[in-house]
């Protein structure tokens, strides 16, 4: 069990730095810029296109991921994602992105996560839908 929490610190860690990164470079006005490093991610820690996040449902996106911790990290993705969206005017797209990343972030706080912390920070700016 501790090589998988070594596994599940360490990737949770990289989310955190990409999406501070992201974030930073969004509240800089470099919304499109931040856009692309979220986007990335996906791919870089996930192995996912971002445009399967867009066309999957929250359900098929679990299939697909599997682990808790990936699904706790891809939710986080995509609730920064959802705010970069907002920012570029783009709310049609923020919107079923958030909805699906609620979707997950509230699955994944009724289980033992040790990500909990960070995914009530993200389903409180999912829900309030103006970061």
């Amino acid at each position: 069990m501790p090589q998988r929490e070594d596994f599940l610190n360490g990737m949770m860690r990289r989310i955190v730095a990409a999406l501070a990164g992201a974030r930073e470079t969004r509240l800089a006005g470099q919304a499109e810029d931040a856009l692309e490093q979220v986007q990335d991610t996906y791919g870089e820690l996930f192995g996912i296109d971002s445009r399967m996040v867009l066309f999957l449902d929250a359900q098929a996106l679990a299939n697909l991921l599997g682990d808790s911790g990936k699904l706790a990290g891809m939710g986080l993705c995509m609730t920064e994602e959802a705010a970069t969206l907002r920012q570029l005017g783009r709310l049609d797209e923020a919107r079923r992105l958030s909805a699906k990343a609620l979707v997950l972030v509230r699955e994944q706080l009724k289980k033992q996560t040790p990500f909990a912390d960070e995914l009530r920070v993200a389903e409180a700016e999912l829900t309030r839908g103006d970061s």
